[in-house]
This record gives structure tokens, sequence and C-alpha cells, in this order.
């Protein structure tokens, strides 16, 4: 567990060190480059036959701005501003229980190299409403990584109960050139006020 706190706080403070990188004179317009969106198939594509799926692709990008802008003013004398993305980070969830095992598949796939992140993917028991860590996977890029990944678990599970699987996470990825040099994207499961959470997650199967 010590080690995940770690992980967590450094995946924070690198999105933390890339936001401040990113400080620029006067207001900050985001704009989306023309075609910038993840490729469906890099992380894995589309689930399997017979695999009960789910997808997550809201994420927000942002840059510091001089305080009075827009936002509340921060200690530092600078607020942040950010906006709603779609389709920048996908990820795909694929899921099927069969018997007393639950096959969980994983895949992601983005514009432009990640920063540093992770990815959760998790069962959660529809029968009794609880997950546990043996039912939790995570996949982590504390050091930066490429622009699609995968991982896949089979788990042993009650085979009279029902399951879905959710994907969350949290981190930053860079963005194609888009005239605003510098602002990153960032997935999250817990976003700023107005942004979209990273998380979905399959039906009840």
């Amino acid at each position: 567990m010590s080690t995940q706190r770690a992980q967590h706080g450094s995946t924070r403070a690198r999105l933390a060190a890339v936001l401040a990188a990113t400080a620029v004179c006067g207001a900050v317009a985001v704009a989306t480059a023309p075609g910038a969106a993840a490729a469906p198939d890099a992380g894995g594509g589309a689930c399997p036959s017979g695999y009960a799926a789910t997808s997550a692709n809201g994420t927000f990008v942002g840059a510091p701005v001089p305080a009075g802008t827009s936002g509340p003013s921060k200690g530092n004398g600078r607020s942040t501003t950010s906006a709603p993305r779609y389709g920048e980070l996908v990820g795909t969830g694929c899921l099927r229980h069969t018997g007393d095992t639950a096959e969980m598949r994983f895949s992601w796939s983005s514009v432009g190299p990640l920063l540093s992140g992770t990815f959760v993917y998790q069962l959660f028991d529809c029968t009794t409403g609880g997950t546990s860590h043996a039912l939790t996977r995570r996949l982590g890029y504390p050091t930066g990584g490429g622009t699609s990944g995968g991982a896949e678990a089979t788990l042993a599970v009650d085979p009279a109960h029902t399951y879905r699987m959710r994907i969350t996470g949290e981190g930053s990825y860079q963005r194609r050139t888009d005239g605003f040099s510098g602002v990153a994207g960032y997935w999250s499961v817990s976003p700023p006020a107005g942004n979209p959470a990273w998380t979905d997650q399959t039906p009840c199967a």
C-alpha cells in the first residue's frame, strides 16, 4: 500500500510540475489539432465476441495563466484554466465471466506519449456490491510511456455471483502540435470541476 501511495504522490507531483512548466503571458486559448484523436486500435481495439465492454475517452487540457484572467487567484499569483477534450486518450475494458473465473482485458491509446500516469481496472461484485485488492489491477507509467498499451488478468470468482468491470486512472500525456506548445492533456477519475471523469464500467455479467 505504501508503494501505491508513493506512486500516486509521484504522479500528482509530476502533473503539478507539467502545469507549472506551461505558464504563459496573457490568457491562454486552447484548441484541438485537426484529427487529434487516439487511434481506436492502438491499444488493443474493440472487445472480442462474448465480452462485455466499456470505454472512457474524456480528458482535459490546461495551463496556468495570469491571475484575474479566469478562475480564482492562486497563492503564486496565477490561476489555472482547463478545457475538456474527447478522444485524445481512449481506454477500453473487456470482461468475460464464465463459471468461477472472470477475464479482464484492458487497453489504451493516446494521441501522444504519456508523461506519467496510472490506469486501474477492477471487478465489482454485483451481488454484494463490493470489491477488493484481489479484484484490482494497476497498469502504471511513473516515468512515462508510449502511445498505447494494455494488460489482462484472469481472476477466481464466485460462480453464483455476477460482476462488472470498471476502468479509471489519472495522469498526463503529450498532445499533437496545435499552436499552443506546452499545453498538456490530463485524465483523472476526479478532475477539476467542469471536466469529464475518465471512468466507465461494464454491465453486470
